[in-house]
């Protein structure tokens, strides 16, 4: 329970601040091109994506205020137990969602700014076959950033992994490419959805799509992997941030002490 209600307001937060950038980004982008014309004018489309995409950082400052505020009623009781640091399934699918969905619409924004750039250029000081190369290199180098940004979620993910969260995790991952793709669809047809369903080759682009989403499906598995692995370890340091530094310092002092006993130095050898 604890988690979905970090989860909706993490949610809440990230929709707010999207929509606030979104307007200041329209705003400013209608500014720049009156000044500086061939300006991109998906300026606010790439703003509103990053609340989107940190929607994880969002997520874990509200977690940490949560139990620092806990663990100021209760002293030295644990704030968290590690069932209720694991992360529900359905928060885990809403999380990954709208963090994908603002992966890839930042980059597709990223990326569409330079391919104009590349055009623009292209004009002046590139021969036509040179021109012709370089634009889809531009539009793949967004195919590496994808694919780390998918295995960085699945490792945060996994490491705060509970019964079918991988599914969700792989949901999401495919959920918030196809969404990104049917938004910009709409957009391209003035948000008629009988427009939409009408077309018969929006399932052939769905269909082209399919290879890089089982390329990102891949990266965010391997990252849950990685991530269950150090599942333990994110959960101890998630409980020292919470302690004063004096108590930390202790804890250390003590581990260190115990490991020392296990493991005594070896003597050096005579000379």
């Amino acid at each position: 329970m604890r988690n979905i209600i970090l989860t909706i307001l993490s949610l809440t937060i990230a929709l707010a601040a999207s929509a606030l950038l979104y307007f200041v980004g329209a705003g400013l982008g209608n500014l720049l091109a009156t000044v500086l014309p061939g300006f991109p004018a998906d300026l606010a489309k790439g703003l509103a994506a990053v609340p989107l995409g940190g929607i994880k950082s969002i997520y874990e400052l509200l977690e940490t205020s949560s139990a620092k505020r806990a663990f100021a009623k209760t002293g030295l009781s644990p704030t968290i137990h590690i069932n209720e640091f694991s992360i529900h399934p359905v928060s885990a699918f809403f999380l990954c969602f709208i963090t994908w969905f603002g992966v890839i619409l930042f980059t597709n924004v990223l990326m569409g700014a330079l391919v104009g750039f590349a055009q623009g250029i292209s004009n002046v000081k590139i021969e036509k076959f040179e021109s012709r190369l370089l634009i889809p290199l531009v539009v793949l180098t967004a195919l590496p950033l994808r694919v780390v940004a998918a295995a960085y979620l699945g490792c945060w993910i996994g490491t705060r992994s509970r019964g079918l969260v991988l599914g969700m995790l792989i949901g999401g991952i495919v959920l918030g490419l196809y969404a990104v793709l049917l938004l910009s669809q709409l957009m391209m047809r003035n948000y008629e959805f009988k427009k939409l369903f009408e077309d018969s080759t929006l399932l052939a682009q769905y269909i082209t799509i399919l290879p890089q989403t089982v390329i990102f499906v891949i990266s965010g598995a391997l990252g849950f992997w990685y991530g269950q692995r150090q599942k333990l370890a994110y959960y101890l340091t998630f409980i020292m941030r919470m302690l004063p530094q004096e108590l930390r310092q202790m804890i250390v002092e003590m581990a260190k002490d115990e490991a020392m006993r296990a493991h005594p130095p070896s003597m050096p050898a005579a000379s």
